[in-house]
């Protein structure tokens, strides 16, 4: 489906999103045409319209809400980024100097600018650092709102945390510190290939090439998303030329993909997990805990659910990342049962455990925007079966509403565990007793205490003996279970693609890793 259209179409959406005039679009130098509105790229615009069908669009183009979508989709950078072997490297920065162990100075790229071609200059990062910690909730978790942030010169910015904070540049990273200009009226600039044109929520989200980008014009005219939730239908419309690239295909279906269109996959840093409530007082119970995780056959689960695609995980990082040493996958339903009835969990007539009067029932929850979590909880419900748990799995219509309530024992869930390429991210966010993902209410003191010296340590061996130690309080406390690292999979047409370069990340997507074909 390789097309180009006209550009105008959009503009006034453009206009409206970046709060300017079309004079001072065009004085902006963003090539975004001055001709009536109802083209969306110049008619002399040779390079093709990217149309994607995704299983997510931006909620909004408020980056304080959309930040993860607008990073993916090619509108927001930060200072730096994630590679793909989960090291740091400088993005709109230019380089990054530790000058002792609580001051950093960052050098910005000085032919980098927002959209109506101001410099993303020292001043403007300063500013846009404290805006991040004035409006994304759960900023302040992972750059200390204490830090002094100043402007050395017109392109230098100097840090200065209130403790050493070894993390620091993987945090820049981050989907919590895009790179804002507040615009008029409520709007936003920010600095990446593509600008937006229109969002409707329900259907799609247009943009257009930034050809003023610093990395270069965009290899796309303009970029159409389609939110296309169900995966069939994805395929569907990719087979039938409707769109050129599905976002994410569930590993269970790439064998449906035949004839001229193509898969690329890649091992990626999202597990698959068992998020426990401990505020349940089943889960409560490490006993509980501890023989739900001994009893599961991972190997067998990763058969169901991702027809073996997945890489079976028993700590909360991707075994190919190897933090931390990774216990046994094998299952030991003998031992979990012992351990239940040591605990005085006694199996009754009908199959089902109960101690002083309480039945081992337990509900879990489950989403389907992650198509493997639900056969996952289905499939760990019959494996449980006959230790003596009764389990109901509950698919949600919204998970973050189900989590936010009392009455669930465990729920599936799936999380990037290496967004900014460090152990410490996901340690903060979903495991210290205020994280901003801890939804299972996970609360102890040891593991807080860890996590702090992490935050401080400078010395590179002692963090990783930290953060290791740290898992290792996770697995022996069963605070979860985390049974699959899922592969990154996309399918494409290419007569209109010649190449995608997934990134393990999938805080990653558009930008400059798809290429058109021709």
């Amino acid at each position: 489906m390789l097309s180009t259209l006209g550009r105008g179409s959009y503009l006034v959406h453009r206009r409206r999103f970046l709060g300017l005039s079309s004079a001072a679009v065009a004085g902006a130098g963003l090539g975004l045409g001055t001709g009536p509105v109802g083209t969306l790229a110049q008619e002399n615009d040779a390079r093709p319209v990217l149309v994607v069908a995704q299983n997510f669009i931006p909620p909004s183009l408020d980056p304080s809400a959309s930040s993860y979508e607008l990073i993916s989709g090619g509108q927001a950078e930060t200072l730096t980024r994630v590679t793909d072997d989960f090291g740091i490297e400088p993005w709109l920065a230019e380089s990054i100097t530790q000058v002792d162990p609580t001051t950093w100075q960052i050098a910005l790229r000085q032919n980098a600018t927002f959209w109506d071609g101001a410099p993303v200059d020292a001043e403007a990062v300063v500013a846009s650092l404290h805006w991040s910690w004035a409006s994304i909730a759960g900023s302040e978790g992972f750059i200390d709102p204490e830090t002094a942030i100043t402007a050395v010169d017109a392109w230098m910015v100097e840090l200065v945390t209130p403790a050493p904070d070894a993390a620091l540049p993987n945090n820049l990273a981050s989907l919590y510190f895009p790179i804002v200009k507040p615009g008029e009226d409520g709007s936003y600039l920010l600095t990446g290939p593509y600008i937006p044109d229109e969002l409707n929520p329900d259907e799609s989200f247009t943009a257009t090439a930034f050809d003023g980008h610093w990395g270069g014009a965009p290899a796309f005219a303009a970029l159409e998303a389609r939110l296309v939730p169900d995966a069939n239908t994805a395929i569907l419309a990719l087979q039938s030329g409707e769109v050129d690239l599905v976002s994410s295909v569930p590993v269970d279906m790439v064998d449906l993909i035949t004839g001229e269109f193509e898969v690329a996959s890649v091992e990626g840093s999202r597990v698959h997990h068992v998020m426990f409530n401990h505020t349940s007082p089943l889960m409560a119970d490490p006993a509980v805990r501890t023989a739900f995780s001994l009893a599961i056959d991972r190997a067998t689960l990763n058969e169901l659910a991702a027809s073996g695609h997945g890489t079976v995980t028993t700590n909360p990082f991707p075994a190919s990342s190897s933090i931390g040493a990774q216990p046994p996958a094998d299952p030991d339903p003998d031992g979990a049962a012992t351990l239940l009835d040591e605990a005085g969990w006694v199996l009754g007539d009908d199959g089902v455990r109960e101690r002083d009067g309480q039945r081992l029932e337990l509900l879990i929850g489950s989403y389907a925007g992650r198509p493997e979590l639900t056969p996952l909880g289905i499939g760990i419900q019959d494996q449980l079966n006959d230790l003596g748990f009764a389990i109901e799995v509950q698919e949600a219509a919204d998970i973050t509403e189900f989590l936010s309530g009392d009455d669930w024992d465990a729920s599936m869930y799936s999380i990037n565990t290496l967004s900014t390429g460090d152990a410490l991210y996901l340690l903060n966010a979903a495991y210290v007793t205020d994280g901003i993902y801890n939804y299972g209410r996970y609360s102890n003191p040891a593991l807080d205490e860890l996590v702090a010296e992490i935050q401080s340590s400078s010395d590179t061996e002692e963090r990783s003996s930290l953060i290791d130690q740290a898992v290792a309080l996770l697995v022996e406390d069963a605070a979860n279970v985390w049974i699959l690292t899922m592969p990154r999979t996309i399918a494409f047409d290419p007569g209109a693609i010649a190449s995608v370069d997934i990134s393990p990340n999938d805080l990653y997507f558009i930008g400059d890793r798809i290429v058109p074909a021709g």
